[in-house]
């Protein structure tokens, strides 16, 4: 029950994050509160029951988290959804980041706790709020700020060069994360077969 909760907590702060970095880097937030009104309560009503009740719920993630950012942001939809796409992606590898790092750093002391880093949604909740620190930080930085003036300006062939170089870094962070899971079960596996061994 804990770790639903702890992921139920860490998708509506996610969603916050994405609108909050929206709104710092394009300052078109809509000032009508029913609709936030009405967006917090359709996204936490389609969230709980989901974690609860679904296994792999990723695209349900997704789309909530769009529907949100691109229903509460005035312009043109086509537009929205580009500012989606490139918040959600800088949101993504801050928090790839930051989790890679945490995860790396917290596993030594936490197994002698008994705890796994990287299956524990405490630990990833609390590697998510550090995340949203310091996206936050980043994008409200004046060379951030003069960073996203330079991106706006671009042609849609330079978008895309700067989506696939961006995804091809948040590839090689998640192939680490994979590569330290891995290597971390395979010395588990190998404990197991020498204690065995030991014994006959």
């Amino acid at each position: 029950m804990m770790d639903s909760v702890c992921r139920i907590v860490y998708y509506i702060m996610y969603a916050a994050e994405l609108f909050l970095v929206g709104e710092a880097a394009f300052h078109n937030r809509v000032k009508e509160k029913i609709r936030y009104v009405v967006m917090i309560a359709v996204y936490i009503s389609v969230i709980i029951p989901t974690v609860l009740f679904m296994d792999d719920y990723f695209l349900v993630e997704l789309g909530l988290n769009a529907a949100v950012y691109i229903f509460l942001f005035q312009g043109k939809i086509i537009l929205r959804l580009t500012h989606f796409l490139g918040v959600y992606i800088v949101t993504s590898a801050i928090e790839s980041m930051v989790s890679g790092i945490g995860i790396f750093l917290l596993m030594m002391p936490l197994k002698s706790f008994h705890v796994s880093a990287v299956r524990s949604e405490v630990v990833r909740l609390l590697l998510a709020i550090v995340s949203v620190v310091c996206t936050l930080y980043i994008i409200r930085r004046k060379w951030a700020q003069k960073l996203i003036g330079y991106l706006c300006a671009l042609k849609w062939y330079q978008y895309i060069a700067v989506i696939l170089i961006t995804l091809s870094g948040i590839l090689l962070i998640v192939i680490s994360e994979v590569l330290l899971e891995y290597i971390d079960n395979r010395r588990k596996i190998w404990l197991l077969y020498t204690s065995a061994a030991a014994d006959e």
